[in-house]
């Protein structure tokens, strides 16, 4: 599920999204159906490692963060 956040955040909304975006995002354009309950210990923890950020209600990918490729490969 953190590879799908970083995927969805980096390549679908450039400018960040909230959680209930993503998870219509994931439903209509994936067909993953993903509980918000299951999403949101996912964002904390992607954020703890560095690789997102939240502005309000806004999650978005760290920019710069050259160890973001490899740190969502590993983080699932």
């Amino acid at each position: 599920m953190k590879e799908l956040v970083v995927k969805a955040l980096s390549e679908h909304f450039p400018n960040g999204a909230t959680a209930k975006q993503l998870l219509q995002f994931f439903a209509e354009a994936w067909d993953r159906h993903i509980k918000r309950e299951n999403l949101s210990p996912q964002l904390s923890r992607l954020m703890q490692a560095g690789l997102l950020e939240r502005r309000g209600r806004v999650w978005s990918v760290v920019k710069d963060n050259e160890a973001l490729t490899d740190n969502s490969e590993s983080a699932s």
